[in-house]
């Protein structure tokens, strides 16, 4: 067991292909770490919904007292194309959910906005959209909730609302899986010019191939002729930064001047980890303040000789034998999965690993971070 002590939960980074941040900051915060029951978890249907068919102000929506309201029952299509259709009632804690954390569910084709008393609240989809009505409910307590839905296809509609009551603490999780936050990269580097060659032989894919006679084009050529096709090459210099993201040095530059502390990532086909070696210097690229975690042993093919491929990774202990094809034996070529407890401060990590037949292997591997 390897324990530290030096921890700020507030951001933690995933790295798939595109970096977010989840934040951890909540009003919600206790101490007792989340365990949800086996049981299912109580669950009341929203069916019956006032709707009015037009747009109108969200202030108009909360203030008016039913002169321009019908009643209708859920999953019902419209297929006016643009149309707007607001849909809204109140929702009262019934006894049954009091203490729990309450969660709105809503389920919107293709999609709508959700307002809580009067405030923009969240996002509902075909296939997603939840919100926390309260947590530790109160029973009694009531809420106006309304949607603004509009057909921008073939049609619209409006299919669930669920109220599921969740074990106290369970907000707190929510809160986290909805702060994530995409880095959207800039316009990135204009790749116009290009050499030309028709009907040209495979060789011309080494670097060192001479393109010299080869045709100047730019992107969008087009050639004519049946039955011939066309080879392209460009050549780029990659320079250290595109649109204020370092290129060179991977994302570790990014990750670490932005306080990250840990970051997981997927890509290659097995377990990796790189726990703080501080300090970080952004000049030699040296040292590391964040945990690296790379966790690519969910099921597809394992890789036989791709780790280390990040200096900030200490354990597998060695580099990848990236210069052939023969298997390694390293022992973190194993199926696994993470599983991350987080009691106020203290974090608790363990990677888990999966026999053939998916039952559970031991632990490949397990830390614990502290403030």
């Amino acid at each position: 067991m390897i324990q530290l002590y030096k921890f700020n939960i507030n951001r933690i980074i995933g790295i798939l292909s595109l970096a977010i941040y989840l934040s951890f900051t909540s009003p919600y915060a206790q101490s007792e770490p989340v365990v949800q029951p086996l049981d299912p978890h109580p669950m009341i249907e929203l069916t019956e919904w006032q709707v009015h068919v037009g747009d109108l102000p969200v202030a108009k929506v909360f203030a008016d007292e039913g002169s321009l309201w019908k009643s209708e029952t859920l999953n019902h299509e419209w297929w006016e194309k643009n149309s707007v259709k607001w849909f809204k009632r109140d929702v009262e804690i019934p006894p049954e959910l009091d203490g729990l954390d309450v969660i709105l569910h809503l389920n919107v084709t293709p999609s709508g906005i959700v307002y809580k008393d009067g405030k923009e609240w969240f996002r509902a989809g075909q296939k997603s959209g939840r919100g926390i009505l309260m947590a530790s409910a109160r029973a009694s307590e009531r809420f106006t909730v309304a949607i603004r839905a509009q057909n921008g296809g073939y049609n619209c509609r409006f299919f669930r609302a669920d109220l599921i009551g969740m074990r106290a603490g369970y907000g707190r999780l929510l809160i986290a899986l909805q702060s994530f936050v995409k880095l959207n990269p800039g316009n990135g580097l204009d790749l116009n010019k290009w050499k030309r060659k028709l009907n040209a032989s495979a060789n011309f894919s080494q670097p060192e191939f001479d393109d010299s006679s080869w045709e100047n084009v730019s992107s969008g050529d087009r050639w004519e002729g049946e039955h011939q096709y066309a080879w392209y090459r460009a050549k780029l210099d990659i320079p250290d930064e595109i649109d204020g993201f370092q290129v060179k040095g991977r994302s570790v530059p990014l990750i670490e001047a932005n306080g990250v502390d840990m970051v997981f990532s997927g890509h290659t086909h097995d377990y990796e980890r790189g726990l703080p070696h501080p300090p970080y210097n952004p000049d030699t690229g040296e040292g590391n303040n964040a945990v690296y975690i790379i966790a690519g042993g969910g099921g597809s093919n394992l890789d036989n000789h791709k780790y280390y491929e990040w200096e900030q990774i200490d354990l597998p202990d060695h580099p990848a034998s990236t210069d052939n094809d023969e298997f390694d034996g390293g022992k973190y070529y194993e199926y696994h999965y993470i599983v991350v407890e987080i009691d106020g401060k203290h974090l608790k990590f363990r990677a888990v690993k999966m026999n053939g037949d998916g039952s559970d292997g031991g632990i490949l591997d397990s830390f614990e971070l502290k403030h």
